[in-house]
């Protein structure tokens, strides 16, 4: 259930990612609301569900978008991982204030991994949009940051709820039952 719902869920986004924000754009910047899912699942469940969504997730956009395939699988999961081994080894239960930082965190590193990942594309010769670095790092990623930081913000509290209710069916789904 919880993986048919995660695909659901995670194939809405990239459909409103990709036919409907470009045209609801913010200083020209499109929210990557599949990345920040699989952000706030990962802060939320175990790390074999958020891998997972972060696989899930990386493959659909990556089959919609214009980018070479496997960049977006590749860094979701890669964000994803990090963002699970954090939270299981480093930080143990964290609040609010504290899932906020790392979100950003991921945010901030998946925007850096991306302009690395089309830098080598760009190196190899492979036909691909190159981009501009100190336009990406001086002009787009500070104002996409923000902006993704206030969806993950906003995004976090339904998907903490989505969250414990999956955990609340699981539980009652294993409690087993007397047979007379």
């Amino acid at each position: 259930m919880r993986n048919f719902l995660g695909f659901l869920l995670l194939f809405l986004a990239t459909i409103i990612q990709i036919s409907f924000l470009p045209h609801l754009t913010v200083l020209n910047l499109v929210p990557n609301i599949v990345l920040i899912m699989i952000i706030c699942w990962s802060l939320t469940r175990p790390p074999d569900q958020s891998i997972i969504w972060a696989l899930m997730g990386g493959i659909l956009l990556d089959v919609f978008s214009s980018s070479p395939f496997g960049i977006f699988t590749l860094l979701f999961v890669l964000i994803s991982f990090a963002i699970s081994f954090a939270k299981t080894n480093l930080i143990g239960d964290i609040n609010l204030t504290l899932k906020i930082f790392v979100g950003a965190t991921g945010i901030l590193t998946f925007n850096l991994l991306y302009l690395l990942t089309n830098k080598l594309f760009a190196l190899t010769n492979y036909d691909i949009v190159s981009i501009n670095t100190i336009d990406y790092l001086i002009k787009i990623t500070p104002m996409e940051f923000v902006y993704s930081l206030i969806i993950l913000i906003i995004l976090l509290k339904p998907i903490q709820k989505l969250s414990d209710w999956l955990s609340y069916y699981e539980y009652t789904s294993k409690v087993p039952t007397r047979v007379k």
